[in-house]
């Protein structure tokens, strides 16, 4: 849908050559064939990514004005014919890289995602790994105190009943 509405659009801009066909002179036919070839590469710039809408776009305006230029602009247009396929080859050139350019941002955006969710699981992986080591040294630290705290109430308790003056040195 969006590819008819773009051809129709190429082709309303075209109306302007049939209005000044009879009417305007040689100066004012050029100006609308150089606003038509800018609106031409605007609308290239904002359409590339699109293909099938800047194509629509670009038959639309496109062709119609090379087609009428031999009528259009008289003798000169003879000369300005060649031009307008160079010009359509720029253009179309244009659109190309267009394209490209934003299929590679397109990429470029999808590896970012996947790197972002990448770090974000490493985070979480790793903040997993921080909470689990500091589990174990609060188990280990807690099991490694138990037998040495049980073995001094031991000797604490060894020292209180102890009566002998020689294990008493051993005691202490």
């Amino acid at each position: 849908m969006l590819e008819v509405s773009a051809l129709i659009n190429g082709l309303c801009w075209t109306v302007s050559l049939l209005v000044t066909w009879e009417v305007a002179a040689l100066d004012l036919r050029l100006f609308v064939y150089l606003v038509l070839a800018g609106v031409l590469a605007s609308g290239t710039t904002f359409l590339a990514p699109v293909p099938w809408v800047f194509g629509g776009f670009f038959v639309g305006l496109y062709i119609p004005m090379l087609l009428a230029s031999l009528g259009y602009l008289g003798a000169r247009g003879t000369y300005l014919f060649p031009l307008l396929l160079l010009y359509g080859a720029v253009v179309l050139r244009h659109a190309w890289g267009g394209w490209r350019f934003f299929q590679e941002q397109v990429t470029h955006e999808r590896e970012r995602h996947v790197l972002a969710e990448r770090y974000r699981r490493a985070k979480v992986e790793a903040e997993n790994a921080l909470a689990e080591k500091s589990w174990f040294l609060a188990a280990a630290s807690h099991d490694l105190r138990q037998p040495l705290h049980a073995l001094g109430l031991t000797l604490e308790a060894a020292r209180q009943r102890n009566a002998n003056a020689e294990v008493a040195g051993l005691l202490d």
